[in-house]
């Protein structure tokens, strides 16, 4: 429990734009909330319009949750490894990212059923590298993409993960060239 409490305070003084670890979500419903949320999302760092969409965009997914209130969630129902979600946010393997000195974490990456992690979405962080940091890989999550037939990768997890995958690779690569 330490270790996470440490892992948590760490992230909370970090910037939003230097936080490196991932998130996201589902786009919102409706045209007009889907180009609101599409103008509020494109912004390369969190602030509040963005961080607004991105909350709206994971609803359909489990949300956003506090990384302390994950951290109690986990204690209620009693995970015997709680120290490994300190580590799994040091080393990358649960993303985040950090608005207002909290640290949210896009519960998309767990089973709902346990808050075990979900493999496709690590596979997927994993194929995008590290040139992403947390915002910009919750965006990439969330923000329906030309080349998936302008659907989310997360819409695409379950049906067609080669295809993200796929993508991922490719959208990881420009970003560590550019």
């Amino acid at each position: 429990m330490q270790t996470v409490r440490h892992t948590l305070r760490s992230h909370r003084t970090a910037t939003p734009w230097s936080t490196p670890h991932a998130s996201g979500g589902t786009v919102a419903a409706g045209p007009a909330a889907d180009d609101d949320n599409a103008d509020a999302l494109a912004r390369p760092a969190v602030d509040g319009r963005g961080f607004a969409a991105m909350r709206l965009a994971c609803l359909a997914s489990g949300g956003l949750a506090r990384g302390d209130d994950l951290e109690c969630w986990l204690a209620d129902i009693h995970v015997a490894d709680l120290a490994a979600l300190g580590e799994r946010l040091a080393d990358g393997r649960v993303g985040a990212f950090a608005w207002r000195h909290v640290l949210w974490v896009p519960m998309f990456q767990f089973e709902m059923r346990d808050l075990s992690l979900r493999p496709a979405v690590l596979d997927v962080r994993i194929a995008l590298g590290g040139a992403l940091d947390g915002w910009q890989q919750a965006r990439w999550f969330v923000r329906p993409h030309p080349s998936l037939c302008a659907r989310t990768p997360l819409d695409l997890l379950r049906s067609n993960l080669p295809r993200v995958l796929e993508q991922a690779v490719t959208d990881g690569a420009a970003a560590a060239a550019a």
